[in-house]
């Protein structure tokens, strides 16, 4: 079959198959570099809140040692560390409220990310007081994505 481009140029079936899965490419491409533009600073942003989410999750743990040294017993809420360790309740840093849970003989706190759901990958990632550095540059890595430029979910 030959089509009809204009009055005086045709082209076959097999060549107008050819431009169009050509045409496709180019589509894909130029949305793979567009996404890849738009999300690069919801990267840095992510990383940010990650790190800085972890030195909070610190600073918590410090405020509940301090607590233990002057009452011989670890705090049952974060609220009891108002307004002798903390000045008011700190958030993690996509503004949800921190987890504190007690343990056998410790506790634990953490933030179940950007999604504010339990699990997740990138940036979606639960932080906990019981993570390294080593796990935490880990979810920093994993939050860009190869794809689409940052992985949040």
């Amino acid at each position: 079959m030959i089509y009809r481009l204009s009055k005086f140029h045709y082209i076959s079936s097999q060549r107008f198959i050819i431009v169009k899965v050509n045409l496709v490419k180019l589509g894909l491409i130029t949305a793979w570099v567009c996404l890849s533009v738009y999300y690069a600073n919801d990267c840095e942003k992510h990383e940010f809140s990650v790190y800085k989410t972890a030195f909070y999750i610190e600073s918590l743990s410090q405020a509940i040692d301090l607590y233990y040294s002057d009452n011989n017993q670890i705090p049952k809420t974060l609220d009891e560390l108002i307004p002798h360790y903390m000045r008011e309740p700190m958030l993690d840093a996509w503004g949800n409220q921190y987890n504190f849970r007690l343990t056998l003989d410790s506790y634990e706190i953490s933030s179940l990310g950007f999604d504010a759901q339990i699990g997740g990958m990138g940036a979606s990632t639960d932080i906990d007081s019981k993570m390294t550095k080593e796990d935490i540059k880990k979810i920093v890595i994993s939050i860009n994505s190869p794809l689409l430029g940052c992985k949040v979910h």
